[in-house]
């Protein structure tokens, strides 16, 4: 669990974790630098539960806590889960029967539903059935809810690698990626990940994800060259609308219409 400044939503968090009936987990948990309680919190919860373990580094952004954490996990699988998510208690008990009974399958996810600041439902992301080898879906759709919502097989993680430090951004979708291309996706079809939105994200925080987009595509198309290059261009198409949208919520109109137009030239039914 990667934690920056996260006082607000971390103990719902952990409590949450805490209360699965998985009950074999450890918890790392990596406070990145936090300037609030984040570790004060942190560390109550692991002086009353010895499944919580609790380590302390400068501000390295979500990929480096999250490697720091990956380099301290002991068990066989690997779950994230944010500072500000939630988790249903059956989570991981039927991800990890997915994964146990199909040694095939890499990567099991469950269906999101949205809460806001307060925990309260908002809506239920529509379901997103990927299963077996489905790396162009993957690139295409990504895994709805990103990180919370997965169990990785450590085995394929020891294979693939961990997180790109150079994103701070759609780190998740490049690991997933990764995953896909070495083994099978599965995926429990029940709302078991619960994805908080944020009240509202800044105009910096979408000039962030565009940066961090152009630099996840770039390694995308390399490192994934056997995925038809027109899986490529509607991938970049989708991610490019997404964040038009959310400029033209911000007034920004000039950075939305050149990202809508760039939308234009990416979409291969439009160009051919």
């Amino acid at each position: 669990m990667p934690a920056y400044n996260a006082e607000a939503t971390l103990t719902e968090t952990l409590q949450s974790a805490l209360a699965s009936s998985y009950a074999n987990i450890e918890l790392i948990l990596v406070d990145d630098g936090s300037t609030d309680a984040t570790a004060a919190i942190a560390e109550g919860f692991a002086r009353q539960d010895e499944r919580v373990r609790v380590f302390r580094q400068q501000h390295r952004g979500v990929s480096g806590a999250l490697n720091f954490g990956l380099r301290r996990i002991r068990g066989d699988f690997v779950a994230r889960l944010d500072a500000d998510d939630l988790w249903h208690p059956t989570k991981l008990d039927k991800q990890v029967e997915l994964l146990v009974a199909d040694p095939a399958v890499a990567l099991a996810y469950t269906f999101v539903r949205y809460v806001g600041g307060r925990g309260r439902i908002v809506r239920d992301a529509a379901p997103q059935k990927l299963a077996g080898h489905a790396l162009c879906q993957c690139l295409y759709n990504g895994i709805v809810g990103g990180g919370s919502s997965v169990v990785v097989r450590r085995s394929i993680l020891d294979t693939v690698g961990s997180y790109d430090e150079d994103l701070c951004v759609w780190e998740d979708l490049l690991l997933h990626l990764r995953v896909a291309a070495a083994g099978a996706i599965a995926f429990v079809p029940e709302y078991l990940t619960c994805y908080r939105l944020r009240e509202r994200s800044s105009s910096a925080d979408r000039q962030q994800s565009l940066r961090s987009w152009r630099v996840a595509r770039k390694r995308i198309q390399t490192e994934f060259s056997q995925i038809p290059a027109f899986v490529h261009q509607w991938s970049n198409a989708r991610r490019l609308l997404e964040l038009a949208e959310g400029f033209a919520f911000d007034k920004r109109y000039a950075t939305s219409a050149m990202l809508l137009a760039e939308c234009l030239t990416s979409d291969p039914v439009r160009t051919s």
